[in-house]
């Protein structure tokens, strides 16, 4: 799933002026947008973007904790170290919201114990 997707899908979810069968039909398609393995990238693409809002951030923050904590996404050993040290930079931007903040260190931490204990 490209970002760009996502953010639009977040977009419409956390609009005050969508309809709510437009929220509900953004609220499926990112959840199934999460389960997909390849929407590590693309979640990760949108945490650390400046331009988008909080929300769609936080979004693809939890959904990156979510995936860690079920099953890692079929991620292998160096994809894994990867993803934790871009998380990690990420945590030291500057621009980088609390709540946002928050959820990518829950991530970064659940996949660095989920690889220590394999």
């Amino acid at each position: 799933m490209a970002a760009h997707e996502l953010r639009a899908a977040c977009g419409a979810l956390y609009s005050p002026s969508s309809p709510t069968n437009t929220r509900q039909q953004a609220m499926t398609f990112l959840a199934a947008a999460a389960e997909q393995d390849g929407s590590w990238a693309s979640c990760l693409e949108l945490v650390q973007s400046t331009q988008d809002a909080t929300e769609t951030r936080y979004w693809a923050a939890n959904a990156l904790f979510a995936k860690a904590r079920r099953d890692r996404g079929g991620l292998g050993a160096e994809p894994r170290l990867q993803l934790i040290q871009a998380l990690a930079t990420a945590l030291g931007a500057p621009t980088m919201p609390p709540s946002v903040a928050e959820r990518v260190a829950v991530a970064a931490a659940t996949l660095a114990l989920r690889a220590e204990s394999e």
